[in-house]
């Protein structure tokens, strides 16, 4: 099992979808725990543009940010990878409970 650091910046120009609705909310903290946390969905869909060769299921994902010095705001494991569409990304199930 090998961890990695996913990096969330409101300034990236990313954000986070609701696959029922199709509502978006830029990328945050704040909207980190209302897209993710606050989902009962287990499983969230990540887009990679890196690194995506090395992931593997089982890894460890630390999703932080540096937006007011907040740092590690989750923590979730790997359940799946999908590495053959034009668009690369991992299932994560975030644990909730060590997630703020």
């Amino acid at each position: 099992m090998n961890d990695w650091l996913y990096p969330l910046s409101s300034t990236a120009g990313t954000w986070f979808e609701d696959p029922r609705t199709g509502k978006r909310e830029t990328v945050s903290a704040d909207s980190f725990r209302t897209m993710v946390l606050n989902t009962k969905s287990p499983d969230d869909q990540w887009y990679l543009t890196t690194n995506y060769r090395n992931v593997e299921p089982g890894d460890r994902i630390w999703a932080y940010t540096g937006n007011d010095d907040i740092g590690v705001i989750g923590v979730g494991k790997v359940v799946a990878i999908e590495r053959s569409a034009p668009e690369k990304w991992i299932t994560l199930r975030f644990d909730k409970a060590a997630s703020k």
